[in-house]
Parts: structure tokens; C-alpha cells; sequence
């Protein structure tokens, strides 16, 4: 987090949360009240200045103040660019992949670590070139038992999943709520 953030909390540590407006989008853009942000300031501090609290729910720390967010697919997007990945918004992904996902509305998740990220879809039609079979063949069908996913000289095992069930993995809140905060169940908000 920047430092004038963490100077903030310090002397403002109990400032209210704020639920409800802050979203982020399948491709890793910021929403406002349903409008995209559009000056990229704001977006990159937003980017730049995120947590997960112990619900698993997300947030961007404003100064003093939590602002919780709605996410489309993940906390995190990655997308694949000059032979790295960049996620929006900046979670630490410097563990490397872990495990990928094949998802069931037809989405690529890959775990860093703690930090689920879903691929930026305009990214699928190459990285779906990194299927592979048990044995090593290219995956030309729907995933199955076996599967790999190959990037960057990482192999790590593909499985599919329902998303509900991947974010009950990761114990993360996609729907935050001020009347229910303490209630906030995974993989969903009741």
C-alpha cells in the first residue's frame, strides 16, 4: 500500500467502512456507482492499494477507509504481456501459478499462492493454446481429468470447476454488505 495510506490509518484508524458502490469488472476496470473510472490516477491508486479482510472479502483502502468491492469474475485479473503476468488489481502474484481452472461459464482462473485471479478473457484465445492433455497433447475438447495448463515453462494441473465452488476455495466474498458484514458467507453474500 502507498505510504501515505498507511500514515492515514495510522492517524484515522477508525474511520466507517464504505459497501455498495466500488465494483470491479471482468477485465479489471474499476466501476464507481456502475460508471467506469476513467481517470487513470484514481484507477492505478485503486489498483495499487487493495487487501482481502478475514471474511475474504475485498477491499480498497482509501486512506483511513475500507472501501469493499464487488468483483465480476475474481479479485484479481491477469493478463498476459511480454511474457508476464500483469495483474489489475496489483495483487502479489511472485509465487507463481500454482493450479489453473477451467471454470463452467467457459473462464480461465489461475491460483498464485492465496490470490485466485481470473484470465482478462481477451486473453483466452491464446492462452487456450496452453492446454494440454495428461500426455502431453494439445487439449482440442473440453478439459478433462489429466489436464495441464503450460505457460512460461510452468506446468501446472488444470481441473474443472464451478466458480462458486472455486470461490469456496479461496474462502473469498464476492458480494460485501454493510447490514451483514460479519455474515459474509464464501462464494457468496447472504
Amino acid at each position: 500500500m502507498d505510504e501515505m495510506v498507511l500514515a492515514a490509518l495510522a492517524k484515522w484508524p477508525n474511520v466507517p467502512d464504505v459497501y455498495g458502490w466500488l465494483k470491479l469488472d471482468g477485465r479489471g476496470d474499476w466501476l464507481i456507482l456502475d460508471s467506469r473510472v476513467s481517470h487513470a490516477g484514481l484507477s492505478e491508486f485503486m489498483h495499487r492499494n487493495v487487501g482481502v479482510d478475514e471474511r475474504g472479502a475485498c477491499f480498497v483502502q482509501n486512506g483511513p477507509q475500507r472501501v469493499f468491492y464487488q468483483y465480476a469474475t475474481a479479485p484479481c485479473v491477469v493478463s498476459w504481456q511480454a511474457a508476464t503476468w500483469q495483474a489489475r488489481p496489483q495483487f502479489d502474484l511472485s509465487c507463481g501459478i500454482d493450479h489453473a481452472w477451467w471454470v463452467d461459464e467457459g473462464a480461465l482462473y489461475l491460483g498464485f499462492g492465496q490470490t485466485l485471479a481470473a484470465v482478462d478473457d481477451r486473453d483466452l484465445p491464446l492462452l487456450l493454446g496452453c492446454l494440454y492433455h495428461a500426455d502431453g497433447r494439445p487439449l482440442d475438447d473440453w478439459p478433462q481429468a489429466g489436464a495441464q495448463f503450460i505457460v512460461a515453462n510452468q506446468h501446472v494441473p488444470l481441473e474443472v470447476i464451478s466458480r462458486t465452488d472455486l470461490l469456496h476455495r479461496y474462502q473469498l466474498c464476492i458480494n460485501p454488505d454493510a447490514q451483514q458484514s460479519t455474515d459474509c458467507v464464501l462464494g457468496q453474500s447472504r
